[in-house]
């Protein structure tokens, strides 16, 4: 689906997509990568039925775990969380956990259907 949207919008040629293990690739990426995407799985369909969503309730990696592991590559990081995620956790979270962290961090909410 990526590689489709880049090819509408003619991109494609400016991006290099790579399928693999995430900690493998992030491993052989190290030094190199201008970005890095996150879209864990966020544990389940049960999430949909927290009021709250968790971040360290990921699995089977914590968001801890898998947004530090990313950030040891690039200040880069774009990460896909579900619509009852907060701000305010996603910042107190990068503060209290994420050492290599950046300064400054945006948050995008988008939302589709009801």
């Amino acid at each position: 689906l990526a590689m489709h949207n880049a090819s509408i919008y003619q991109v494609e040629t400016s991006i290099e997509f790579l399928l693999g293990d995430a900690f493998e690739m992030m491993r052989a990426l190290a030094g190199i990568a201008d970005a890095v995407f996150l879209s864990p799985p966020w544990g389940g369909p049960s999430y949909a039925n927290e009021k709250l969503f968790d971040l360290s309730a990921m699995k089977p990696y914590s968001a801890l775990f898998v947004v530090s592991r990313a950030l040891e590559l690039t200040p880069n990081v774009a990460i896909l969380l579900p619509k009852t995620t907060t701000t305010k956790q996603i910042l107190r979270f990068l503060k209290l956990n994420c050492s290599n962290a950046p300064e400054s961090c945006e948050v995008e909410y988008n939302y589709l259907g009801s």
